[in-house]
């Protein structure tokens, strides 16, 4: 099959995409990724097609716009306004690309933030599959991960996975009409949009996380499939920084202390904060500056500022990680089997930090509003206590068993078959895609073995 994975956002957001990919070209099947533009090098070093779609989050949105999402909480207007005004660029560019990235395809696997994908691939006579990390379609069993934390299980909870989808869709309406109307030639879409009140029907889901850490709900259609983490290891020309490993050697284990792709307000207390914490609790640490969330600052040589680290790698060579719960950070711990805590700042980070509390492999997470030094100090006193060390040890070993990139394959290769258009749709152009390595790891191909996607 020839297969587009279509995904944008920040590197958690794309990273399990690759990781599928890498899967899929082992199964012999030819893939490429259509993603956003800093992630070309990232994706072609394992192998795959890259195709541009939309530009880099990180400056589309900015800082303000990562502040003004975090500050919307659990407001739906303001929320809404936030999407419109910070996302919305980043979307329209993603739709305009969508013609050019989808064609050819046998099969679309895609992203709940390319929500023109489905449109143009049910048009255009490909087969589609949603994919997410995250536990969206409505159930009553829990709450949407983005909803107010403590909301009730049953009617409640049912509620506000549709209130959540449709703060997302009717942001984004607009701009699905205006696509559909001049690429495709369709009149508008339905206005609750494309699954709310329809989950018993195709396409399938594919849920990218571990059944160890969120079983599918009873609730739940056949046609969703909890598969597993979907993992990507460091490519073997990857070394690590000389420093970092000199000091990792020179005492016990670090504390990581990182947030991704989150922005703090006023970072250097913050990061001020943190150190204070490791200080009274006399670990050493390891801290990720990341997209502006902590700021390098003086201090000894008990704690070292870093940039960009796999957590594949670095996470087995910590004590514990402090992170802010996104659904990629928080899968790399679990796997690692580390003890855990998050410091969440919007979305679905609560979920997952209430997550590791519930299954004992850390405390109760700490929002980055309360961060100071005492409960911050507390919560280190709490990773490493011996429950949570031996519970977070067996996760990651039971985690570590799973294969979900591999255990995806068979379910798309017979969904994709199932969802296949009749003869009357239109048929897709020739692609000849690039020549596939086995391995999940998917190391690239050979200027001569490599072929390209062709009209």
């Amino acid at each position: 099959m020839r297969v587009t994975l279509v995904t944008i956002g920040s590197r958690g957001d794309v990273e399990p995409y690759v990781a599928l990919g890498c899967a899929l070209a082992g199964a012999g099947h030819t893939v490429r990724v259509a993603t956003s533009e800093p992630f070309g090098d990232f994706v072609r070093a394992r192998g795959l097609d890259f195709v541009r779609l939309g530009g880099d989050i990180k400056h589309m949105v900015g800082d303000e716009g990562r502040a003004a999402l975090a500050a919307a909480g659990s407001n739906v207007m303001r929320t809404f306004s936030a999407l419109r005004r910070y996302l919305g660029p980043l979307i329209r560019e993603a739709l305009d690309a969508l013609d050019g990235a989808l064609s050819a395809s046998d099969v679309v696997i895609g992203h709940v933030l390319v929500p023109g994908a489905a449109s143009y691939a049910r048009e255009r006579g490909i087969a589609y599959l949603d994919a997410a990390y995250v536990p969206v379609l409505p159930t009553r069993h829990f709450a949407h991960p983005g909803a107010p934390v403590g909301t009730p299980r049953g009617i409640p909870s049912l509620l506000s996975h549709f209130v959540a989808e449709q703060i997302l869709w009717q942001a984004f309406r607009g701009d699905v009409d205006a696509f559909r109307r001049r690429v495709l030639g369709l009149g508008a879409s339905s206005f609750f949009g494309p699954h709310t009140l329809r989950i018993d029907r195709r396409p399938a889901w594919l849920f990218a996380f571990s059944p160890e850490v969120v079983a599918k709900p009873r609730d739940w259609p056949p046609h969703a499939f909890v598969t597993g983490y979907w993992f990507l290891d460091p490519v073997d020309a990857w070394t690590p920084p000389r420093e970092l490993t000199q000091f990792l050697e020179a005492g016990e284990p670090p504390i990581y202390v990182g947030f991704g792709s989150m922005t703090a307000h006023r970072s250097a207390d913050k990061t001020l904060a943190v150190l204070a914490a490791l200080k009274k609790a006399g670990r050493r640490g390891l801290i990720a500056t990341g997209w502006g969330g902590l700021t390098k600052v003086a201090t000894d040589d008990s704690v070292m500022f870093i940039g960009d680290v796999p957590h594949a790698w670095l996470f087995p060579r910590v004590a514990a990680a402090l992170h802010h719960g996104g659904a990629g950070t928080t899968a790399a711990a679990f796997r690692a089997g580390i003890p855990q805590m998050a410091i969440p700042f919007l979305a679905d980070q609560p979920f997952w930090g209430h997550r590791i509390a519930m299954l004992g492999a850390g405390p109760e997470p700490l929002p980055i509003a309360q961060v100071e030094p005492d409960r911050l100090q507390r919560g280190l006193a709490r990773l490493d206590t011996s429950a949570v060390r031996r519970a977070a040890a067996e996760l990651g070993r039971r985690i570590r068993a799973e294969r979900g990139a591999e255990a995806a394959v068979p379910l798309i290769e017979r969904e994709a078959a199932r969802a296949r258009p009749t003869s009357s749709a239109p048929t897709p152009r020739r692609w000849d895609g690039c020549a596939s390595p086995s391995g999940s790891r998917c190391p690239g191909p050979s200027r001569t073995s490599r072929r390209e996607w062709s009209e």
